[in-house]
């Protein structure tokens, strides 16, 4: 069940971020890694 529930939501993200990039927009960053990288490399500059 909870492999369901971790998949389910996986899914709903990828047709989300999936429809975003087809009307031509950027899907907001979801991943924490990806997030707290781009975060530093903001904080840097």
């Amino acid at each position: 069940m909870v492999l369901h529930v971790v998949n389910h939501k996986i899914y709903h993200r990828g047709y989300i971020a999936d429809l975003l990039y087809q009307v031509g927009s950027r899907p907001p960053v979801m991943d924490l890694p990806v997030f707290l990288r781009d975060a530093s490399r903001e904080s840097q500059t």
